[in-house]
Order: structure tokens, then sequence, then C-alpha cells
């Protein structure tokens, strides 16, 4: 299995769910998250990033700092920074989004 590539912007502290792990429950950490497998429940993270790899899904709520969806996202998101797609993936969210900024490449719509 490949290690999935993190963020060149990622800080050294940094959790990885990898592609074959399956989480039901709430989850909270207070260092940057890569989600490459499946989360289901809320996510809180404490004034630090949340990445969803292309493979990555999450079903439940999230309260990040800054936040980059690249899979799938079933929920409300606040992020309080920032919050990105890439127009490459199939990046897609549905209910609640709220950010001080929203970063669309080629005009990316969240769905």
């Amino acid at each position: 299995m490949d290690t999935p590539k993190v963020p060149d912007t990622a800080r050294s502290e940094m959790s990885l769910i990898g592609e074959s792990v399956v989480i039901k429950g709430e989850l909270s950490c207070s260092e940057d998250l890569y989600i490459g497998g499946q989360v289901e429940g809320a996510i809180e993270l404490k004034g630090n990033r949340l990445t969803v790899g292309p493979n990555g899904r999450v079903k439940g709520n999230v309260n990040a700092r800054a936040a980059v969806v690249q899979g799938k996202l079933e929920g409300n998101i606040h992020a309080s920074d920032r919050l990105s797609a890439s127009p490459l993936m199939k990046a897609r969210t549905s209910r609640e989004v709220s950010t001080s900024r929203k970063k669309h490449p080629r005009r990316k719509y969240w769905v």
C-alpha cells in the first residue's frame, strides 16, 4: 500500500488515517489530520488542519481551523480560517459550509 502524499504546507505534527482504516465514533486531536480512509462521526480539530485525501470519506460534522477536501465529505463543515478543494479530484461536500475564506480553484463548486 502506498503512503499518501501529505501536503507540503503540513506542519511536522500530523496524524494519518490510512486507506484501510475505518473509524466509527467521535474523533478529536490537537494536531493536523490526514484522512485517507473512512471516518463516520464528528471530527473536532482544535485550531488544526484537516485534509481529506482523494480516497478519504467522512460522514459527520467537521470543525477545524482549515480544511482541504479532495475526497468525499457528507456533513456540516466549519473551517475558521480556510476551506479548499482540488478541481481535479472528486471533492464533494453536502449540507452547511462555513469559513472566513473559501478557495475554489477553477470555480469548483460544492454540492
